[in-house]
């Protein structure tokens, strides 16, 4: 007689169909005392994926990850609503001449003496919105959340939705140079001998010497103007 196994059911419990595969809590349910910065990934067409014979960790514990295979182990539902443009107000305070705005707004509308209105400037980019190098995505949005112009969507996004794309696009590492002519920075003036903000390859991302090999490396993902981490586990988390 063929063995018989209920789906989502642990099949070496009792009957195999008593005891109901546990599943870990979804992203938005875990507590933040239990919050792990990173992620993990499994394969979506990998048999790795079956929670018990014939049944599959989405149909038992749906929620637990996402279309790719990924899981995160954060919630950072809590800071996308502050990477989108609506929650920005789009005229922030008045300016004189180049002074007066925060991050992001510049002075614009500006009377024959210079007086003017401290605006959201047109290369502060939001989430979901087209970008070109990273910075654009980490202008009035860095006090609470970390985002990177994808290089495969040309999307800014989260950082690590971001890193995300790059993994499944099957993107390597990309090689990059430090040069004074390439990023006009002052603090990559004096750290280019090991680190520099570099725009022609990396697209406004830290280029890093590794003692790997003697090279330098694009780490796509890390804007030079971030200030946070999306993760409440990590050190420097973003805030409201």
């Amino acid at each position: 007689m063929a063995t018989e196994y209920a789906m989502c059911y642990v099949p070496w419990e009792g009957d195999g169909k008593t005891v109901k595969v546990r599943c870990p809590p979804r992203r938005n349910e875990i507590p933040e005392g239990c919050e792990t910065c990173g992620y993990s990934q499994t394969n979506p067409d990998s048999e790795l994926r079956n929670a018990t014979p014939f049944s599959t960790v989405d149909e038992c514990c749906p929620g637990v990850v996402d279309d790719d295979g990924y899981r995160f182990q954060y919630n950072y539902d809590w800071n996308i609503a502050k990477a989108k443009r609506e929650a920005y107000p789009a005229s922030k305070g008045s300016c004189w001449g180049w002074w007066g705005c925060d991050d992001g707004y510049s002075c614009q509308d500006r009377s024959w003496w210079g007086g003017g209105d401290c605006k959201i400037s047109s290369d502060s980019k939001f989430l979901n919105e087209a970008c070109s190098d990273n910075t654009q995505c980490n202008k009035v949005t860095s006090s609470s959340v970390a985002m990177a112009c994808s290089r495969v969507s040309n999307m800014c996004l989260l950082k690590e939705d971001a890193a995300r794309e790059h993994s499944l696009a099957g993107l390597s590492r990309k090689r990059c140079f430090c040069s004074l002519f390439d990023h006009w920075e002052f603090r990559s003036t004096l750290t280019g001998l090991i680190s520099c903000v570099n725009y022609r390859e990396c697209g406004g991302a830290e280029c890093t010497l590794t003692t790997m090999d003697g090279n330098k490396y694009c780490h796509h993902t890390d804007a030079s103007n971030a200030k946070c981490s999306n993760c409440r586990a990590d050190d420097g988390v973003c805030t409201d």
